[in-house]
């Protein structure tokens, strides 16, 4: 994170308490003067060249969202996750980690 950059949060519509969590944390990283902003994951918008951005077309570069990689995979801007920029403050490699089908895979040896 550098000085002068948003730290976007988010997470999906209709989840209420979701929405409480991310809106906690964002109100903390403000407190201690971060810029921040907050989209809900299904109004992620893909620029011409990949990129990612909000609903006010700012740049996506540091993104806390509560939201599992699994569905983000699903998503239609998913074929940008790798190569648009963003620095995720839960990195993509842990949906490996919290994928359930690796669990028999662990029980084999």
């Amino acid at each position: 994170y550098q000085p002068g950059q948003t730290l976007h949060f988010s997470c999906c519509k209709y989840t209420e308490e979701d929405k409480a969590t991310v809106q906690y944390l964002e109100d903390c990283a403000r407190e201690v003067g971060l810029a921040t902003a907050f989209v809900y994951v299904e109004d992620i918008g893909v620029t011409e060249d990949g990129k990612f951005v909000d609903v006010d077309r700012r740049a996506i570069r540091w993104m806390f969202k509560l939201y599992p990689w699994e569905f983000m995979f699903e998503e239609e801007y998913a074929k940008y996750l790798a190569t648009a920029n963003v620095n995720w403050l839960e990195p993509m490699w842990k949906s490996i980690l919290s994928n359930k089908a690796l669990l028999p895979l662990l029980w084999e040896r």
